[in-house]
């Protein structure tokens, strides 16, 4: 599979710090509350899937129901640091995702084709098994 360079990649990253808050901004201001509530209970039952202690499911239902505006938080405090923290994380950014592109830059799809199941199960599965098996093997 093609993919960018570390260095390419990395320079698109710190490029993006630039113009990150204004995009973070717009994005947030763009979510309706509604359109947050909604989506979270509708994610409740893929949510119980995983997380099986009662005590955090009530407090996660019951501040959904309330409809506690996370926006002005993300537009007070995110958007005017996400693009200097992303200029601090750089290195980070790299070292994190060097071995990811270097596990999709190891892989070989099969050709694109009409089908969009078959593209599913023979170029996306395939890409998200492989990055899954290096987060594991990451983890230790």
């Amino acid at each position: 599979m093609k993919v960018k360079s570390l260095a390419q990649a990395q320079a698109n990253f710190k490029s993006g710090a630039s113009v990150a808050g204004a995009r973070y901004k717009a994005a947030v201001e763009a979510t309706s509350d509604e359109d947050v509530k909604r989506a979270s209970i509708e994610g409740q039952a893929n949510y119980e899937a995983q997380m099986r202690d009662p005590s955090v499911l009530a407090r996660r239902k019951s501040g959904v129901e309330r409809g506690e505006s996370w926006k002005a938080g993300a537009l007070s405090k995110g958007a005017s640091s996400i693009g200097p923290n992303m200029q601090r994380a750089d290195g980070k950014w790299a070292k994190n995702t060097s071995p990811h592109l270097e596990v999709l830059a190891g892989l070989s799809l099969a050709p694109r084709g009409t089908d969009s199941d078959a593209n599913i199960d023979a170029r996306v599965k395939p890409i998200a098994r492989a990055l899954r098996a290096k987060k594991e093997q990451l983890k230790g």
